[in-house]
């Protein structure tokens, strides 16, 4: 064997031993918890949606919880839901012939479910990955129900129904 092709072997063999290590090592922290100098704390301002197998949306943070350290000075709170970057995904908009990327449901007083006071929302940025609603806290422990829809081209995903709680 030539030098080179010397080289080429063993750089191949310390790349799948290498390779090898990893799965091992991504297994083992499993078995022993997630590793929070990857992981970032959920943010209730600034929760991430994500499509699993180009057809189910999950969000990080299920119910979002805010309280009254989340609200500005002004009374009002601003929950910015992100899709991955470089993404074929986006939130859908009434432009697009669709619902809103985020829809609050109205209120269901037998379901305990309320509408967030001076709801205000929309699509951020020229991407559509970001979705934006702002409104006033309810003063009081609240429950609110918001749907995700989220595109992929023309096709509407299968929608999402979590919660947010004020408390």
């Amino acid at each position: 064997m030539r030098k080179w092709q010397l080289i080429l072997a063993a750089c191949v063999l310390a790349l799948a031993g290498c390779a090898h290590f990893e799965k091992e090592s991504c297994r083992q922290c499993a078995l022993e918890g997630f590793d929070p100098r990857v992981v970032r704390p959920p943010n209730p301002l600034l929760p991430n949606v994500f499509v699993v197998g180009s057809k189910f949306l999950v969000v990080d943070q299920e119910p979002i919880r805010i309280s009254g350290r989340d609200f500005g000075l002004d009374g009002r709170i601003t929950i910015s839901w992100a899709l991955p970057a470089g993404s074929p995904y986006t939130f859908s908009t009434k432009e697009k012939k669709g619902p809103d990327g985020i829809a609050f449901s109205p209120a269901d007083r037998a379901r305990r479910i309320d509408v967030p006071a001076g709801l205000e929302c929309g699509v951020r940025g020229a991407q559509e990955k970001v979705y934006e609603c702002s409104f006033r806290s309810a003063q009081r422990p609240a429950v609110y129900k918001y749907t995700i829809n989220v595109r992929h081209g023309d096709r509407l995903l299968e929608a999402l129904d979590p919660h947010v709680f004020e408390y």
